[in-house]
Parts: structure tokens; C-alpha cells; sequence
């Protein structure tokens, strides 16, 4: 059985540690290991990043949903509200290189979407397998 929790922010970077929190708190849940949930925090933080805008608007909002079952937890990140759509024409989110390494080294799956104007990006970590003799 999955269980899932959403945290709604403003859309803004000064904001992004209640999302680095929330996950925390979550992976903690799960029994990960330090170093994971610490992976899962930064992971979390870099995607959110990947979504904002140098000039983003007031009153746009960055929703994180997190859903959690057995050893995954998966991550999306969407921004609603003003200016979060961008001009006719804009292309899909797309990670830049630096941002698709560092979610690289740290979870095991990530993409970014466009759908219906609405900008959103996702992640997937798994929880390593520990021996139940140690």
C-alpha cells in the first residue's frame, strides 16, 4: 500500500527547504540511511529549482507531491499560478546539463514534462536493500 502527501509553497527558491524538510521527513519514515535521505533532500531541492524562474511570479505556487510504498519513494514538483505557463511557444521543461548530473547521481529516475502549459518535474529513488542479518 503506497501513502502520499502534498505540500503546496510559493514559488519561490527562499521557500525550498520546507520541500527539503518534507521529503526528509518522509525518507526518515521509510528507514533510509542518512547518506539516502540526504541524496533524496538535494534531489528534491535541485528538481524544484529546475522549475522556478529567475523572474518568477507573484502568487505562483510549486506543488510537491510525494508518494511513498515499500522501498521507492517518488517525488513531482508542478508550478501553478501566474506566469507559470511561459509565452506560447515555450518549449518542455528541459534539465539543464548540470542539473541532469547532479539528479543523475542521486536518484535512480527523473524527467521533466510539459503538459497542457503547466510545468512539472518528477524524480524516483529506491531505498537499498540492507541484509536483515546485520
Amino acid at each position: 500500500m503506497s501513502e502520499h502527501v502534498d505540500l503546496s509553497i510559493p514559488a519561490s527558491p527562499e521557500y525550498l527547504s520546507l520541500a527539503r524538510l518534507h521529503v526528509g521527513a518522509i525518507a526518515s519514515r521509510m528507514d533510509m540511511t542518512i547518506d539516502e535521505l540526504e541524496d533524496l533532500q538535494l534531489a528534491v531541492e535541485e528538481l524544484c529549482l529546475t522549475l522556478l524562474e529567475p523572474d518568477h511570479s507573484v502568487g505562483a505556487r510549486l506543488d510537491v507531491a510525494v508518494t511513498w510504498a515499500d522501498d521507492v519513494v517518488e517525488v513531482s514538483c508542478t508550478l501553478h499560478g501566474d506566469g507559470s505557463q511561459g509565452p506560447p511557444g515555450t518549449p518542455d521543461p528541459q534539465l539543464d546539463s548540470l542539473s541532469w548530473r547532479i539528479l543523475d547521481a542521486l536518484v535512480d529516475e527523473h524527467g521533466a514534462t510539459l503538459d497542457e502549459g503547466v510545468r512539472a518535474a518528477w524524480l524516483r529513488k529506491r531505498r537499498e536493500r540492507r541484509d536483515a542479518g546485520r
